[in-house]
Protein backbone atom coordinates (compact mmCIF):
# COMPACT_ATOMS: atom_id res chain seq x y z
CA UNK A 1 0.00 0.00 0.00
CA UNK A 2 1.22 3.34 -0.88
CA UNK A 3 0.85 5.66 2.08
CA UNK A 4 3.61 8.83 1.28
CA UNK A 5 0.52 10.79 1.48
CA UNK A 6 -0.42 9.68 5.06
CA UNK A 7 1.71 12.20 7.13
CA UNK A 8 0.63 14.57 10.10
CA UNK A 9 -0.38 17.90 7.90
CA UNK A 10 -2.83 15.75 5.98
CA UNK A 11 -4.39 13.81 8.52
CA UNK A 12 -4.33 16.20 11.67
CA UNK A 13 -2.02 14.98 14.61
CA UNK A 14 -0.73 11.55 14.19
CA UNK A 15 2.75 11.77 14.07
CA UNK A 16 4.14 8.03 12.35
CA UNK A 17 2.91 4.74 10.67
CA UNK A 18 4.06 1.27 11.68
CA UNK A 19 4.12 -2.22 9.70
CA UNK A 20 1.58 -4.36 10.92
CA UNK A 21 0.18 -8.11 9.98
CA UNK A 22 -2.95 -8.83 8.89
CA UNK A 23 -5.55 -11.97 8.58
CA UNK A 24 -9.07 -11.93 8.12
CA UNK A 25 -11.55 -14.78 7.75
CA UNK A 26 -12.10 -18.17 8.99
CA UNK A 27 -8.69 -20.42 9.30
CA UNK A 28 -5.50 -19.95 11.00
CA UNK A 29 -2.99 -17.84 10.32
CA UNK A 30 0.43 -18.14 10.85
CA UNK A 31 3.03 -15.51 11.20
CA UNK A 32 6.65 -16.53 11.45
CA UNK A 33 10.39 -14.72 11.54
CA UNK A 34 8.57 -11.32 10.39
CA UNK A 35 11.42 -8.83 9.46
CA UNK A 36 11.03 -5.13 8.83
CA UNK A 37 13.80 -3.81 6.62
CA UNK A 38 14.29 -0.15 5.60
CA UNK A 39 14.33 -0.12 1.42
CA UNK A 40 17.37 2.12 0.48
CA UNK A 41 16.61 4.94 -2.09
Amino acid sequence: MEVSGYHHNVRGGFLSLKPGLYCAGSGEARFRDFQYKVLDD
